[in-house]
């Protein structure tokens, strides 16, 4: 193929991809006007990288320190049996989302570095990130490729945690594109809390202590 060929191939499909992240944007910006549909959307946190599903409640970070923990997504464990991300299509594939944090009660959030590869397609469409506060942050991205149905790598989130205590929190709320384009709502839950520091592990040993060491009552 000329060179030409192929820079004209090339142009065409950057067009359609420049045309498909338009409409999914379209998509997003109109989400208050879509049926509602799919609970069970959900973003959680991990310690660590390795994909081990959404952990039974939120993670702990101790007062004064700073932590990153990694973000992930998932819609459901039904693959599509055709072409996800197309009208038609019936399957738990997550072809965009877009989600907003919001942290309370001395909890920062400093930082937040995306997957660079959640988009499957290549080049990958870029994820956006919009910091708004160092307790608010807005997020969004496509996979204009073809998703599958693993937890979701969304990427890394850098928290710092100043006189925290029992009502501070970080929570998610948002929703996901589908794989027939309907839109999902995410679970809106709280994802981080206090880790219990050692003087309220002390007080709870010694209350338990103290129960156990009182004398029974003989029948």
């Amino acid at each position: 193929m000329a060179r030409s060929d192929r820079e004209s191939e090339e142009m065409k499909s950057r067009r359609v991809r420049t045309g498909r992240a338009t409409v999914w944007l379209l998509v997003l910006t109109l989400v208050g006007l879509a049926p509602e549909a799919f609970a069970q959307s959900r973003i959680w946190a991990t310690y660590g990288s390795a994909d081990t599903g959404p952990p039974a409640g939120p993670i702990g970070l101790t007062d004064g320190e700073g932590m990153v923990v990694h973000l992930w997504a998932s819609s459901g464990s039904q693959p599509s049996l055709g072409p996800p991300c197309q009208k038609g299509a019936v399957g738990d594939e997550i072809c965009g989302l877009a989600f907003g944090l919001l942290s309370t009660g001395g909890f920062e959030i400093l930082a937040f570095s995306p997957n660079p590869f959640f988009d499957s397609a290549r080049p990958p469409a870029p994820f956006a990130v919009t910091p708004l506060s160092q307790t608010e942050l807005k997020a969004n991205a496509f996979d204009l490729g073809v998703p599958g149905v693993a937890n979701r790598w969304l990427g890394t989130l850098t928290l710092r945690g100043t006189g925290i205590g029992s009502g501070s929190t970080v929570g998610v709320s948002g929703r996901l594109v589908g794989s027939n384009l309907e839109m999902r709502n995410l679970v809106e839950e709280t994802f981080i809390v206090p880790e219990p520091g050692f003087a309220g592990a002390l007080v709870c040993a010694t209350g338990l202590l103290s129960l156990l060491a009182r004398p029974r009552l003989r029948s």
